[in-house]
């Protein structure tokens, strides 16, 4: 017999009906705005890997810090070609193979030319690194301005949202294009309220986040947070990831967060964790009574500070 309470239940069965549905893709709530990290301007896909990132950051510094790149072929494209004698920077990048036809596929890819799909555990071989050139927005013949930074009050329309947040008196820094809790420094660093896609997404991602927080040693003392670094991608970080969805879903009920894409976001990015579980089918109901947890320790929080 559940632990829950029938309101948070009823939304523990709805995602797991929207889970069970099929494959449900998972939308990142905000847009690139800029920020640190180097972006693909085409695309407006973070540059990864273990150097990419480093080496892009340090050759920006000598283009104003300008973080917006691309290749050669996809300035010209984007009719603004690369100025004559701008020298560029070299990234590297994973090559595959597709495991069925052999043909090479990039990592970026989803299926190969003979549409076989690439998305599977065992659907590609890796073959080696290759590299390529890319040149920073300052080289080319128009550098794009800066991108507006739209201004956003989070607070217009999600009071009580506002009011729980600012009860905890977590440390929130907004920047760049990530949101992650810093559990060294117990900080959470959302990107500006002005690059969501709706405020709405701004809060779901705010609570996410302020549930990881809850995790620290000092107050739920959860594993998923306490233990050691080095621990991304086993199932301890994936089970941590499912505590902080369930117990966002369920403040954005509590609090009023709404949004047409809301639960099916919260369902998909569940989806994806839950399979670093192996499919648990215990792990969800796990999950949601810490995430019960996380929710009431929050909510206490906004209790003390109107007390």
């Amino acid at each position: 017999m559940s632990d829950l309470s029938s309101d948070i239940q009823a939304i523990v069965d709805d995602l797991i009906a929207r889970m069970e549905s099929g494959n449900l893709p998972w939308h990142k709530p905000w847009a690139n705005m800029g920020g640190v990290l180097p972006i693909n301007v085409n695309t407006s896909r973070e540059y990864t890997g273990i150097f990419n990132p480093l080496v892009l950051m340090m050759a920006s510094s000598a283009h104003g810090g300008d973080n917006r790149w691309s290749g050669f072929a996809q300035w010209a494209k984007a009719s603004n070609p690369v100025r004559k004698g701008e020298r560029g920077t070299s990234i590297y990048f994973p090559n595959f193979v597709c495991a069925l036809c052999g043909e090479v596929a990039p990592p970026w890819l989803k299926v190969c030319k003979h549409k076989h799909d690439l998305t599977g555990k065992d659907s590609r071989n890796f073959a080696g690194f290759n590299s390529c050139i890319v040149f920073n927005n300052q080289q080319t013949r128009e550098p794009l301005p800066a991108p507006e930074v739209p201004q956003v009050d989070p607070n217009v329309g999600y009071g009580h949202a506002a009011a729980v947040v600012t009860a905890c008196e977590a440390t929130i820094i907004h920047d760049g294009n990530r949101a992650f809790y810093d559990k060294n420094a117990d900080s959470i660093t959302l990107p500006i309220p002005g690059a969501f896609r709706d405020v709405s997404l701004y809060w779901a991602t705010s609570l996410h986040e302020h549930m990881h927080w809850t995790g620290h040693e000092s107050r739920l003392n959860r594993e998923g947070i306490t233990k050691p670094v080095g621990y991304f991608g086993s199932e301890t970080y994936a089970f941590e990831e499912l505590v902080a969805e369930m117990g966002a879903a369920f403040l954005c009920m509590k609090l009023g967060v709404k949004h047409d894409t809301l639960m099916d976001n919260h369902a998909a990015y569940l989806q994806s964790w839950v399979k670093g579980l192996k499919d648990d089918p215990k792990a969800l109901m796990k999950a949601a009574t810490l995430a019960n947890k996380g929710m009431n320790y929050i909510l206490k929080a906004n209790a003390s500070e109107s007390e």
